[in-house]
């Protein structure tokens, strides 16, 4: 006769466990992704924009936010922003902006002398964002659509 397979509890807690790992490793980490509404584009965390956002200001004008850093940064102050889209580095000047919690950093130009800096987001992997306060990493997956969206309805 043919003796059955039974696993024991170990055994058992360990396949549920791999399964477990091997079904988070595939799913998309807390529902975050680049996505756009035409007027705004950028990364997200559920459904707030956050880390990277492009909005249109007025006819042909963007700004870039930067959000996510550690610490707090005096309103109104300039500061640098340095972008780095896997090898190419861009650097952004902008203004501190209170944002309750903490700053967010704010550069505004048109959207033709952002355009460099938009392709590169839009085919790239990962970005560095690093401000006077702290530095921070986003994947590009899905930047291409959302940026290219933003575009056709920021233009």
């Amino acid at each position: 006769m043919t003796d059955l397979f039974i696993p024991s509890r170990r055994s058992a807690l360990a396949l549920w466990a791999g399964a477990a790992l091997l079904l988070a490793a595939t799913a998309p980490a807390l529902g975050q992704s680049w996505r756009s509404d035409g007027a705004v584009a950028g990364f997200t965390a559920g459904s707030c924009f956050t880390g990277l956002t492009f909005r249109c200001a007025s006819a042909g004008r963007v700004t870039v936010s930067f959000s996510g850093f550690p610490g707090r940064l005096q309103a109104g102050q300039a500061h640098t922003v340095v972008a780095t889209v896997d090898d190419t580095a861009f650097v952004l000047e902008a203004i501190a902006r209170d944002a309750g919690s903490g700053s967010i950093l704010m550069a505004e130009g048109t959207l033709a002398a952002r355009a460099g800096f938009i392709e590169a987001l839009r085919k790239g992997r990962s970005v560095e964002v690093a401000g006077p306060v702290g530095r921070y990493s986003l994947p590009l997956t899905g930047s291409g659509d959302a940026l290219a969206a933003f575009t056709q309805g920021c233009g």
